[in-house]
């Protein structure tokens, strides 16, 4: 049986929208960092995803009392109709998104914010094997191959002074770097996983329903770690930040979580999961340039280590192209896998 793969829509309205998300998204690392001043993980990222669900909910109801093309029936059927969808949105707001942020965020005590965007390809590769074996309309390809060599050459390069330096406290030590290292590393893992979920259990999902739905669980299983770890004084510490601290998690909430999450679902919708799972590469660009400007997280590096990352982060722009041309290259000789196999099933019979 033949099944036509998705394709890659590289329309003006996609790519708005990647370049949007690339520029927020490689920020929000540095965000985290700063926020991390104020607030334990847990609490910020409780913060942050309460404003988000609060965002999303608004939206909802918004859609709701307008009824913009029917969306009350649309809402109405998804609850009715869509139960077994319903559940699987609940655990990807633990799964897809508290899991991984949690970790990654943890990490960041450890590493700076730049290394955290130079891992991201770690996510795109998680991706690309999960959809390998989930998704019929996903399966790997040279030209995904190709292009996450291209990526982990560029993270090669740009990891080797990062070794040296990767440590957002000086007193972290090897053993905590090491930590940091792997807490981000299974939660790219599992961020990775996260596109591939959603296409297979909660695909053809309005916008609106599926991040709302998502966050409701999100903001659970913070607030169960909050009152589990701190108690109801955990909450009441939140309030002894200063306004500047609240600035962090409110922006993260807002913008990264709330506004972007709608982006990231469109492009789910347009361009698939390893489409998707292509943002970080160009994350890694914003979220070094981010750190190095703002956070001056290069300051003690050599030329040589300046000039290697520079290359390196060229590689990673090319591994950008080569996942975008991948869906051309592919349908170019589509046509002769399909005669191919038509061929085989013929002479089976």
């Amino acid at each position: 049986m033949i099944v036509e793969q998705q394709k890659i829509e590289c329309t003006a309205s996609v790519s708005a929208v990647f370049v949007l998300l690339v520029v927020v998204y490689g920020s929000s690392s540095a965000m985290i960092s700063e926020g991390l001043k104020y607030f334990e993980m847990c609490s910020m990222m409780l913060v942050r995803y309460v404003i988000a669900f609060l965002f999303c909910f608004s939206v909802l109801l918004i859609r709701l009392v307008l009824n913009f093309n029917n969306f009350r029936e649309t809402a109405s059927m998804f609850f009715q109709q869509e139960k077994n969808k319903v559940k699987h949105l609940l655990v990807a707001g633990v799964l897809t998104t508290a899991i991984p942020v949690s970790l990654i965020s943890a990490g960041q005590k450890y590493v700076t914010s730049a290394t955290i965007q130079i891992m991201n390809p770690v996510a795109i590769a998680s991706g690309a094997v999960f959809g390998h074996f989930w998704l019929d309309d996903e399966k790997f390809t040279l030209y995904k191959l190709y292009s996450l060599i291209a990526a982990l050459a560029g993270v090669g390069m740009t990891s080797i002074p990062l070794f040296n330096h990767a440590r957002s406290n000086p007193n972290v030590g090897i053993g905590g770097m090491i930590q940091g290292f792997s807490m981000v590393f299974f939660g790219l893992v599992v961020y990775g996983m996260g596109p591939v979920y959603l296409k297979k259990y909660a695909s053809k999902v309005d916008i609106s329903l599926s991040v709302t739905t998502q966050f409701a669980t999100t903001v659970i299983f913070y607030l169960v770690w909050v009152l589990g770890v701190y108690g109801f004084s955990g909450i009441k510490i939140l309030f002894d930040a200063p306004i500047k601290g609240w600035t962090w998690p409110i922006v993260l909430g807002l913008i990264v979580s709330g506004l972007c999450i709608h982006g990231y679902m469109y492009l789910l919708e347009k361009i698939g999961s390893f489409g998707s799972n292509l943002l970080p590469f160009g994350q890694i660009i914003v979220g070094v340039v981010t750190g190095v400007v703002f956070l001056n997280e290069w300051a003690n590096y050599l030329s040589r280590e300046v000039y290697m990352s520079i290359f390196g982060i060229v590689f990673i722009c090319f591994s950008i192209w080569l996942g975008i041309s991948n869906d051309k290259k592919e349908n170019e000789s589509g046509s002769d896998q399909v005669s191919t196999s038509e061929e085989i099933e013929i002479s089976e019979i």
